[in-house]
């Protein structure tokens, strides 16, 4: 497996910690309530967490307090990164 293909690279991951991305369709999940919660498409998400063993980043949606979790395959099938990350 390529370093790339794993989700890092030589310095590390491939999002670090405060990367930004906008989701591309509303995602459902509950809250700590177990309430349902819609981040409405075009959410702004951080990642606040990097899992560099498991590949898995943690985002943060601070306009409705969603948490995922979350591989480099769903993170490029689901998100869009932030104008200016690019």
């Amino acid at each position: 497996m390529t370093q790339a293909a794993s989700g890092t690279h030589r310095r590390g991951p491939l999002w670090p910690v405060g990367t930004e991305f906008i989701n591309r369709q509303d995602l459902t999940d509950v809250d700590v309530e177990e309430n349902p919660r819609v981040t409405p498409a075009g959410s702004l998400w951080k990642v606040v967490e990097c899992d560099q063993k498991k590949h898995v980043w943690h985002l943060v949606c601070n306009q409705t307090g969603a948490w995922i979790g979350a591989d480099k395959h769903r993170l490029l099938d689901e998100f869009d990164p932030c104008p200016h990350e690019s």
